[in-house]
């Protein structure tokens, strides 16, 4: 949870408000055995965004290997 403006930070009732208005930011992250997990909420203008992303841990791994390899034959 992230505030940018305390405005409506001690009135928990608006802090749905605070969101749309781009006072109040939430993130998490998870992480299973397979997957990362982001959720981020935000807002501005009264407009709110909810953004999920899922991303393979293995696939991951998998990409970082190739970035080392070809940075390893660049030099």
């Amino acid at each position: 949870m992230t505030w940018d403006n305390d405005l409506y930070k001690d009135d928990r009732s608006e802090w749905g408000f605070a969101v749309g208005l781009g006072h109040l930011s939430y993130g998490c992250i998870w992480e299973t055995s397979n997957t990362y997990i982001t959720l981020g909420l935000n807002g501005d203008n009264y407009k709110i965004n909810l953004v999920v992303s899922y991303d393979s841990r293995k696939l991951k791994n998998w990409a970082d290997k190739i970035k080392s390899e070809k940075n390893k034959s660049n030099f």
